[in-house]
């Protein structure tokens, strides 16, 4: 990790002061971003508030270094104002805690934050007589070919601070990890990954209108009972690794999967000792299979991803379970996109998943099913985008909507505008975050 960052120092140095001596060989362009959020919502105090304003600045560097390509994506963010502001996570126990300067936030006060989104360098060559391609340092890894559903691509932990509603590249956090990628021949390519950095993700405040609140994914507490935490039990120091194999097959893009993985967020045990409730949460590891394939017929996209997971940890209101029930699990996703019309794209995602031991006291169901529907159109030579969005949780019949649009003003501006809205039981995992509906307003300048 050490030798990773010095190489990218080193690189990045060279780009920017060496670049008239060796132009050949050592190139840098600085690409920073300023970007500014303000979402109002009126479920707090019955009347309009403020939400969360953000102001985020990311000056990101890419360069090249003989054989080597970097890139360094610092980001600042500063939450002025909101419910959604000033409460660090004292407890930080998804960083490792060890490597939290490396990790973790660089900076974190009064809603000021600074941290290492990524910080990368690429390297391209030949190993035992085959093309391969080498990706080190701090990175975001993309598997599967679902919209909104995590069934392949949990690669990486997740930033959950606002649950789902960020663009799916800003919620994932780039962790470290060897990102390696061999040709076979012909189409086949065979990625292997090996993520020495358990870092896991990170969870909104207690006080946040994104706080987990539903039964079916933390455990209920009798109001006025008295409950002691331990500290969360972090794994032995173990590295989690992944292995992907990827090929173009009559006409489809297919790929299997293996990834040996902690989950990413904490397990939480509880016993009751004297009417005290005391509460466990530990980081448990489980093992993945997955296929995923997708496939072109004219105008229609087909792609589907089938993961099964050897265990999967449950809340449970049995007494005798600690609070938690294990099962394997089955997840499968299917999409069905329609592309025929000018400058749109509708789509249709059916989700589905299984659990294999049907146990006493589970709070979730056996079989869970949702539906989503999105519709995506641009406007006035493709600078104005837009999106609408719905989904649908049988188990409860909760969901939510969205509405979104941004406008490229021109080369530099793009203003952005989004409605979004939670519906159904707050027992449903949805339905906890109907009071986090909000309007959002944002601008994004690149230099």
């Amino acid at each position: 990790m050490m030798a990773t960052g010095y190489r990218l120092a080193m690189g990045l140095a060279c780009g920017l002061q060496l670049s008239a001596l060796m132009p050949a060989t050592c190139m840098a362009q600085w690409l920073p971003t300023l970007e500014y959020q303000l979402a109002l919502t009126d479920q707090q105090s019955q009347a309009v508030d403020v939400q969360s304003q953000r102001w985020r600045l990311q000056p990101q560097w890419v360069g090249q270094y003989q054989a080597w390509r970097f890139n360094v994506l610092p980001q600042l963010e500063l939450q002025s104002s909101g419910h959604l502001q000033g409460e660090e996570n004292q407890n930080r126990d998804n960083y490792p805690p060890e490597d939290i300067n490396y990790n973790g936030p660089l900076y974190w006060h009064s809603g000021l934050r600074a941290d290492m989104r990524e910080a990368y360098a690429d390297y391209d060559g030949t190993l035992f007589a085959t093309d391969w391609s080498l990706r080190l340092g701090k990175q975001q890894v993309a598997w599967g070919q679902a919209d909104g559903f995590r069934v392949l691509d949990i690669i990486n932990p997740q930033d959950l601070r606002e649950f789902n509603l960020p663009d799916q590249q800003d919620t994932r956090i780039a962790t470290w990890m060897l990102n390696s990628q061999w040709s076979l021949g012909g189409d086949q390519i065979l990625q292997l990954i090996v993520i020495p950095d358990l870092t896991f993700s990170e969870r909104a405040p207690s006080k946040s209108p994104f706080a987990i609140t539903s039964p079916e994914l933390t455990p209920t507490i009798t109001a006025g009972q008295a409950v002691v935490r331990k500290a969360t039990k972090r794994p032995d120091w173990r590295p989690e690794w992944a292995l992907r194999w990827s090929d173009f097959v009559f006409g489809w893009d297919v790929s299997a999967s293996y990834f040996a993985f902690f989950h990413d967020t904490p397990v939480i045990y509880r016993e009751v000792i004297d009417s005290v409730v005391h509460v466990s949460p530990e980081y448990r590891s489980s093992q993945l299979l997955g296929v995923a394939a997708n496939t072109v017929y004219g105008s229609w996209v087909h792609r589907f991803e089938l993961a099964w997971l050897d265990r999967q940890f449950l809340i449970s209101s049995a007494e005798y379970s600690a609070g938690i029930n294990e099962s394997p699990e089955a997840q499968f996703v299917y999409g069905l996109d329609f592309q025929g019309w000018s400058n749109s794209v509708l789509s249709y995602q059916l989700y589905l998943a299984y659990l294999q031991d049907e146990q006493l006291g589970t709070v979730r169901h056996q079989q869970s099913i949702r539906h989503t529907m999105m519709m995506k159109r641009s406007f006035l030579n493709d600078t104005l985008n837009t999106e609408v969005f719905l989904l649908l949780n049988r188990d409860y019949n909760d969901g939510q909507w969205r509405l979104t649009g941004d406008y490229q003003w021109n080369d530099n501006w793009v203003i952005e505008l989004a409605l979004d809205a939670f519906y159904g039981p707050a027992i449903g995992p949805f339905g906890q975050y109907q009071q986090a509906n909000r309007l959002s307003m944002g601008l994004e300048y690149s230099f």
